[in-house]
């Protein structure tokens, strides 16, 4: 388990409520699970398919992938799509809607 210390230096933003940061090593179960749960699934690039169902070979895949991913450095995807390009802004905003009922 990270301390809170190696927890900080993978911050990216805070807020009141959430917390941005950088993917770890003990976040594969929960990549893993999310690519294949959620709506997101069926409008996010609908051509590709979607998966309901996670075989035991896609997950020793998707792991390994995550773990080649989070070594890869500054430019592997998961790391590059975590960085921030620009400064937080607060707008006021308070809660996401979709269809006018919160997210989350």
């Amino acid at each position: 388990m990270s301390s809170d210390k190696d927890l900080a230096s993978h911050i990216i933003a805070r807020g009141e409520r959430v917390i941005l940061r950088r993917w770890l090593a003990g976040d594969v179960g929960q990549f893993i699970y999310w690519l294949s749960h959620g709506e997101w699934r069926l409008i996010d690039a609908p051509w590709f398919g979607y998966r309901t169902v996670t075989t035991a070979e896609q997950e020793k895949r998707d792991r390994e992938w995550f773990t080649q991913q989070l070594n890869g450095g500054e430019e592997s995807l998961l790391n590059r799509s975590a960085r921030s390009t620009m400064p937080c802004v607060d707008i006021g905003v308070r809660r996401a809607l979709v269809n006018r009922r919160p997210l989350g």
